[in-house]
């Protein structure tokens, strides 16, 4: 593993900051790509919903982190609100983005789906990308395991074989990423697109949500408690995805049937 690339001026560079900030900036200036263009929205507003959907981003994703490590930040309470030590979670990263760029959203009467379309995308290049800085750092690493795939992470106090999971995380959100980019040459991009409403932000969810459902009860330090809270969260999102999908298409069969009845 490679948990530092380098040294600039004596301070260490980690890899798993690089990957994941490095990540993260590639989706946000995609998205407001994406926002501009084929979605014809103004920059003012993409950039003002861009900006709060990170605020919500990082919250989240603390939040997330010191629930799954609260016998630490307990103890530590000032560390909450020290990011530079550690301690992101991806599952509330996503809720938390999706809620601040909603609020904005609704402000500046932009319509949803047209942020969660334009966002869909990048969101999976943000996990394919970032799962290997956790695979560099060492951490996010699997059970034990026989197969001839498995690892031996240097920082593992067992040191024993264990699953590569942010490989898997990495590969499946690939995956994910290709079905999204052949559904949306399916039914068009922005104003040329064959179906009103949302389909690929909900099926990133639903995707998301079975991805980690997969690979989740293979991270070594899933305990029940937080295993628990990360089934409920994905749970509650595939059944979001699965609900949006639901009223996509049913405005979908409403305006086909709509069209073929005029005259």
């Amino acid at each position: 593993m490679y948990p530092i690339l380098f040294s600039w001026g004596g301070v260490p560079v980690h890899s798993y900051y690089i990957l994941w900030t490095f990540s993260l900036m590639l989706a946000v200036f995609w998205t407001k790509r994406r926002l501009m263009g084929p979605f014809a929205l103004d920059e003012d507003r993409a950039v003002t919903i861009l900006l709060w959907g990170l605020v919500g981003l990082y919250v989240g994703a603390r939040l997330g982190a010191v629930y799954d490590h609260w016998d630490y930040f307990s103890s530590h309470p000032w560390r909450i609100v020290s990011p530079w030590e550690g301690g992101l979670s991806a599952i509330t990263a996503f809720a938390g983005a999706g809620i601040g760029a909603a609020w904005r959203c609704h402000r500046l009467k932009v319509p949803l789906e047209t942020v969660a379309e334009a966002a869909s995308l990048p969101a999976a290049v943000t996990e394919t990308l970032g799962r290997w800085g956790c695979f560099l750092n060492g951490c996010c690493y699997g059970v034990e395991t026989t197969p001839p795939w498995g690892m031996h992470f240097p920082f593992d106090p067992e040191g024993v074989v264990r699953h590569p999971t942010q490989i898997y995380y990495a590969l499946g959100e690939l995956g994910l990423l290709l079905l999204l980019m052949g559904v949306e040459r399916w039914i068009g991009k922005g104003s040329e697109r064959r179906v009103r409403g949302a389909v690929l932000w909900p099926l990133f969810m639903v995707g998301y949500a079975l991805l980690r459902w997969s690979v989740d009860p293979w991270r070594h330090e899933n305990v029940p408690t937080i295993h628990l809270m990360g089934f409920f969260l994905t749970g509650t999102a595939a059944l979001a995805g699965l609900v949006w999908l639901g009223a996509t298409w049913s405005d979908f069969r409403k305006c086909r049937k709509e069209g073929s009845s005029r005259p």
